[in-house]
């Protein structure tokens, strides 16, 4: 994306996918496996559902529409997530990532 699109555009998809994708789904599925999803998870779970949205929406554009009250606060978890992209983007590739357990231990701790 970076390349057709520009690093924006890249930092943006990267940063929805990993909430859409990966975090959101997780806290879910740890949420199921207990009591009950608390109101607490839920109202997390739509913060995260519009973070992943405003990645993709012009934030100066975003801001003059008033029907979003807590807009500027999802907008300050994008800038976030946009930052983290570019940090890992940034590092060196290392195929282990930096971790000492192999792919079937991971996998049974994630099971």
């Amino acid at each position: 994306a970076e390349v057709k699109f520009g690093i924006l555009a890249a930092q943006n998809a990267v940063a929805t996918l990993l909430v859409s994708r990966v975090i959101t789904p997780s806290l879910l599925r740890a949420a199921s496996e207990s009591e009950g999803v608390s109101r607490r998870v839920s109202e997390l779970s739509r913060l995260l559902q519009r973070t992943a949205h405003f990645a993709h929406v012009d934030s100066q554009a975003a801001l003059n529409d008033s029907s979003q009250p807590d807009l500027h606060q999802v907008l300050k978890h994008v800038s976030s997530l946009r930052e983290l992209v570019a940090r890992v983007l940034s590092l060196p590739p290392d195929p282990s990532m930096g971790l000492t357990s192999s792919t079937e231990e991971a996998e049974a701790a994630a099971l």
